[in-house]
């Protein structure tokens, strides 16, 4: 069996004995200290913000990225095609998303999070609380540039529709608020 995961490599330490493991990360940074840290129970590759990834078609059996779409901006739907692509007919692919649930999550429990605080002083507030999108992004913010994306489950449905399906869907999976998205490749 192999496993891609971006980000989170700590969550598949346990297994790494039994199953072919990759890490990919655009941050060589984060890269160099896991080949430093985590090999040989690890692989490690470092990518690039494209939708590219070294693997061969229909590779993996797995795919995990928690708290990777919630920062890709415009080449989300790209980035979702290269994974499903890498992934097996019948694999599973675990992403994590800021939905409309983690929405609520945040307005109704969390208002002291840094992530809601970004929100509420945004000036596109009201748009992104009234859930008025599909999808939107926020400006880059600390030292990383990362934005702020979010996508309601009616979006994941359209962008994901052609190349899985949605076997699940767990709130809270991610810090507590994200939401999960579990598709299985077609």
């Amino acid at each position: 069996m192999a496993v891609l995961t971006l980000a989170c490599y700590d969550v598949f330490f346990d297994i790494s004995q039994d199953i072919e493991l990759f890490g990919v990360d655009i941050q060589s940074e984060k890269i160099n200290w896991c080949i430093e840290n985590l090999s040989p129970w690890f692989n490690f590759s470092l990518c690039t913000a494209i939708p590219h990834l070294s693997f061969k078609d229909e590779y993996f059996d797995f795919v995990f990225a928690g708290s990777v779409f919630t920062h890709i901006e415009e080449l989300h739907t790209q980035w979702f095609l290269e994974l499903t692509r890498c992934t097996k007919p019948g694999g599973l692919i675990y992403l994590t998303f800021i939905d409309e649930r983690s929405l609520e999550i945040l307005n109704s429990e969390m208002k002291e999070n840094l992530n809601f605080t970004r929100i509420k002083n945004h000036t596109q507030a009201k748009r992104i609380l009234d859930l008025n999108f599909d999808w939107i992004s926020i400006e880059p913010y600390g030292n990383q540039f990362l934005s702020q994306v979010f996508m309601t489950e009616q979006y994941i449905r359209m962008i994901s529709r052609s190349t899985a399906e949605i076997v699940d869907i767990i709130p809270r999976a991610f810090a507590n608020f994200q939401t999960a998205y579990v598709f299985k490749v077609k």
